[in-house]
């Protein structure tokens, strides 16, 4: 089977039910990424940010890399889940609470066919989501290879009681809600893939804290699994400042890749 169309297959079976048409979302995917891709570069760049809900995905790693991306004046396309929730058809009249878990069926296609478009047409691009099912996986790093992208792959290592609890606070001050059902599915899912990807992709790795300075692990992906698991277990608690923390983060990716090539 087509790659693309396996990958398609693996994310209309995920928890998350979606039944809108595969067309409709084509052209909704379509007006999107021709509507984003008018201010990106096109080096053929890959960020992959990896973790489950509530590891810092977004407070720290994509900070550092989009902060990383402006110093270099790289412009990649941003792709997450939650930028598509506005395509949703009649997104204004779910109510509030409810709009992240009730489009990410609906999201998640958008976002494979976005990546897609992307891929295929060598634009820097910026990853932001857990490791999902292997199918999904196996697509990207075909067509990472087969495009001959440049890739940096950075994931953070995060006790899972510790996640729920990060979850948990960041309701209450945004009010923004991720269930425990896909909290949890991302986190069995994310372990299970990383095996996969590690063993049949290979591109600089950085295993992160969310609570320290220096990266758990950096070196190639083949290598990074042990220390990824190792440092999972830990019980860790925030003691530093979140905004050193994420600069932290950026200055390292500047240390590292000083060129803006990697």
């Amino acid at each position: 089977m087509n790659l693309f169309l396996s990958a398609l297959k693996y994310v209309k079976s995920t928890i998350w039910k979606d039944e809108h048409s595969l067309g409709q979302i084509f052209d909704l995917a379509k007006k999107a990424f021709d509507c984003a891709k008018q201010d990106c570069t096109y080096g053929k760049r890959f960020f992959r940010l990896a973790g489950q809900s509530g590891s810092g995905k977004t407070s720290q790693l994509y900070y550092a890399t989009s902060k990383y991306c402006s110093q270099k004046n790289i412009k990649p396309l941003h792709l997450a889940v939650r930028n598509f929730c506005e395509y949703y058809p009649d997104y204004q009249s779910i109510p509030v609470k409810q709009r992240r878990e009730k489009t990410n069926g609906f999201c998640l296609k958008m976002l494979l066919f976005v990546l897609k478009f992307a891929l295929e047409s060598g634009i820097d691009i910026i990853l932001e989501i857990a490791l999902l099912g292997k199918n999904f996986e196996k697509y990207i790093i075909f067509m990472l290879k087969k495009q001959n992208y440049h890739s940096i792959f950075q994931i953070m290592s995060v006790n899972k009681l510790i996640s729920d609890i990060l979850l948990f606070k960041r309701k209450l001050k945004s009010g923004r809600q991720t269930l425990s059902s896909s909290a949890n599915y991302f986190f069995c899912v994310q372990n299970k893939s990383f095996k996969y990807v590690s063993k049949n992709f290979d591109c600089p790795a950085i295993v992160w804290s969310a609570f320290n300075f220096e990266p758990v692990y950096f070196g190639s992906l083949k290598t990074c699994r042990k220390d990824f698991f190792k440092n999972q277990k830990r019980i860790e608690s925030m003691t530093k400042n979140e905004d050193e923390l994420k600069n932290e983060k950026f200055n390292f990716l500047i240390s590292q890749f000083p060129d803006g090539a990697f």
